[in-house]
């Protein structure tokens, strides 16, 4: 990422313009997305396929690793805590509420802060 820097000092000389770091650092712009790699959603019913208010929905997901920071779910329109369970695994849950739409759980997954890659 380029830079300028200009300044001047307090009796108005102007220091020569730097354009570049002085130790060779330097700072890459990342567009790229991060991803998902594997998905699964379950509740702890005998049939994970169904809920009822008390059941724990758990949704399990692995990222592609190009993430930076811990990644922010929602169940069911729900915040929920996220755990790290291995590398870039994680785990979601949710308990069903009395107040709880009934149907299909939604799935809006995840944001997290863009990676910046030095």
């Amino acid at each position: 990422m380029s830079f300028t820097i200009d300044a001047v000092d307090a009796a108005g000389n102007a220091m020569t313009q730097v354009t570049a770091t002085t130790d060779s650092s330097s700072v890459s712009f990342d567009t790229t997305a991060p991803a998902l790699t594997a998905v699964s959603i379950a509740s702890d019913n005998s049939d994970t396929t169904l809920a009822k208010v008390g059941d724990t929905v758990t949704l399990s997901f692995t990222t592609d690793g190009s993430h930076s920071g811990t990644p922010i779910v929602t169940l069911g329109g729900n915040g929920v805590t996220v755990t790290n369970t291995s590398g870039n695994t994680y785990t979601a849950s949710y308990t069903l509420q009395a107040g709880d739409t009934e149907g299909a759980v939604s799935l809006p997954l995840m944001r997290s802060m863009p990676p910046v890659t030095p």
